[in-house]
């Protein structure tokens, strides 16, 4: 089983490593439509910061049109229901007294599934392992994670309550580790990914992530967006082209 091995020096930089593996790496990552995939991903950092005030992180909101206040707010619904605050709590509250041999830190976020039509969360469970009585590690497991634009989002709200613990707990993070089983950028996304990447230096591409950009362009021509029903596809089809626009970019040249 290939494994893809990242490091980055915090975790806006982890995903940026993670997604210019995706599109350029050539032996794990595949194209099935509408997407382009990479299985078992493993990415470490011994940083746990995130600048949002970096130009990146600009960059990144700009393209993926999302309101930080809004999808924190968004995300942290859909992952805290009762039963993942109620372990938080727990933690919490017993954390700074947990030994290093004891692994009881440990939240869930998704169920199983016992039927076809149970939707699953991508993010699966949060480790904390304790490594001194007032340090810790971090692990996090994706079950699948859509790495542009929904990852960094993800890394941003486990950025906020893994700080919010070590600072009421008086303890320090000392690395923060995830392991995707499944990584992947839908073919709607990925004219936006190149643009982004094309922004700061990087245009070469594997065959998969190539195939990708080929069908977006194939499938909705400019002429054409105007013609989509389903609202959040017309939104992210109409930014492609207003981006391309705005950085007078052919859509020959993401090729």
């Amino acid at each position: 089983m290939l494994i893809t091995q990242l490091e980055g020096s915090d975790l806006l930089d982890l995903w940026f490593r993670t997604l210019t593996s995706l599109v350029q790496d050539y032996n794990n990552s595949q194209w099935n439509h509408p997407s382009i995939f990479s299985r078992w991903v493993f990415g470490t950092s011994t940083s746990l910061t995130f600048d949002v005030d970096s130009q990146m992180f600009k960059d990144f909101l700009d393209f993926s049109g999302y309101s930080i206040v809004g999808k924190m707010r968004q995300l942290r619904a859909e992952y805290f229901y009762i039963k993942q605050e109620k372990q938080l709590q727990l933690i919490q509250q017993n954390f700074r007294a947990l030994l290093p041999r004891q692994t009881r830190a440990f939240i869930q976020f998704s169920e199983p599934a016992f039927d076809s039509s149970t939707k699953m969360k991508c993010l699966d469970s949060l480790y904390l392992q304790k490594t001194t009585p007032t340090e810790f590690d971090v692990f996090l497991i994706f079950r699948s994670t859509e790495v542009f634009p929904k990852t960094p989002m993800d890394f941003y709200l486990m950025y906020h309550i893994i700080s919010e613990l070590a600072r009421t707990t008086k303890t320090k993070c000392n690395s923060f580790q995830f392991l995707a089983i499944n990584t992947f950028i839908n073919l709607t996304q990925a004219p936006l990914v190149a643009l982004l990447l094309k922004k700061y230096g990087i245009g070469r591409w594997n065959p998969e992530f190539k195939k990708c950009i080929e069908s977006f362009f194939r499938k909705y021509p400019e002429e054409k967006a105007e013609e989509i029903k389903l609202q959040s596809l017309k939104r992210v089809i109409s930014r492609v082209y207003k981006k391309l626009r705005e950085y007078r970019v052919d859509p020959v040249e993401l090729l």
